[in-house]
């Protein structure tokens, strides 16, 4: 019987755009690869484990254009190889890694399909690359100016000046609610206990949170 593993349960959501998927069809060769996928989630918090490359790319197929999936491929058999051209041209696609024995071969066919970053038989190799990319997509987060919107940026469009002035007035009264909120001894316990829900499993993240719980001061803070 195929299997489907998440490290996010199903009622959490994802909450970051980028996502990784692993389609590995061998079951012997599932606890082979605990390090690296415990590495990967350091950078991307959301795995999806399938050994089923219909059910993978039905996921795929199935969850928000606005998302990004990063495919990893643990190549076993060369069935598993026959998912990437159905869904290679999908928006939520970002960027596919094969593992496969046949390097040579599989580098060939895959030049037709410029989504697939890597093809090798190192997974060292393809666990940098995306460490480094998702850092610099972080950097570059960073350096982009933070804007708060709580409305529909299609609500916005029939706007009449006068509409647009009291969305203005709004958000500003938003603002001057939260600089106002009172903080609750209760809260960063609140938030701990959320975040370790989101991250169960993720040894990298817990051991930021368990520093941040035990060590964090208001005078630290950033803002």
């Amino acid at each position: 019987m195929e299997e489907t593993f998440s490290y996010i349960s199903p009622q959490n959501n994802n909450l970051e755009t980028f996502s990784l998927i692993w389609l590995e069809t061998s079951l012997n060769e599932k606890k082979k690869y605990i390090d690296i996928q415990q590495r990967l989630r350091a950078s991307i918090n959301c795995l999806k484990i399938f050994q089923d490359s219909d059910e993978c790319e039905n996921y795929i197929r199935s969850i928000s254009k606005d998302n990004r999936i990063i495919l990893i491929i643990n190549d076993q058999s060369g069935e598993e190889l026959l998912v990437v051209p159905r869904i290679h041209q999908l928006r939520q696609v970002f960027s596919i890694y094969i593992y496969c024995t046949c390097e040579e071969r599989n580098q060939q066919w895959t030049k037709t399909f410029p989504k697939v970053k890597n093809v090798g038989t190192q997974f060292d190799t393809f666990v940098n690359e995306i460490e480094s990319n998702q850092m610099r997509s972080i950097r570059n987060k960073v350096d982009e100016p933070f804007q708060i919107n709580i409305f529909k940026m299609n609500s916005c469009q029939d706007l009449s000046t006068t509409g647009l002035n009291g969305q203005f007035v709004y958000s500003h009264l938003l603002i001057d609610c939260l600089l106002r909120m009172e903080s609750n001894p209760n809260d960063k316990k609140e938030l701990i206990d959320v975040c370790k829900k989101y991250y169960d499993g993720n040894v990298s993240q817990l051991n930021i949170l368990n520093e941040f719980e035990h060590n964090y001061s208001p005078d630290n803070a950033i803002w």
